[in-house]
């Protein structure tokens, strides 16, 4: 069945576009919800009028994008950008794994069980 597009379809069409597709999927799907409608002089105007407008938002959209592009960059100009963070040694070694000192023994590595707990 040949049917005109009134929305996008992933993987299918795009607006306005004139495509046969299964009459099953037509029936089952397309029509129901309204995404697509027989390819008639009525239906390819509605659809042709309906492209119109899409490209006029999208074109609308990319300007006001730009737009803002060019307002992000002038604010920031030639300004250099630097992050710090602050990390502890005990962070440095739970992220590698490493067990950390046993505060009663002088010191000395602390011994862990499978579980995480401290051992005596």
């Amino acid at each position: 069945m040949k049917v005109v597009f009134y929305e996008d379809v992933e993987g299918t069409a795009l607006v306005g576009d004139v495509k046969d597709v299964k009459n099953g999927f037509a029936r089952n799907f397309l029509l129901p919800r309204g995404l697509a409608g027989a390819a008639t002089r009525d239906n390819l105007q509605h659809a042709t009028a309906l492209a119109q407008k899409e490209a006029v938002r999208q074109a609308r959209l990319d300007a006001e994008a730009q737009a803002a592009l060019h307002l992000r960059e002038f604010a920031l100009g030639d300004a250099d950008l630097v992050t710090a963070a602050v990390a502890g040694d005990a962070g440095a070694r739970a992220a590698r794994g490493v067990a950390g000192r046993h505060p009663g023994r002088g010191g000395a590595p602390a011994r862990t069980s499978v579980c995480g707990g401290l051992l005596k």
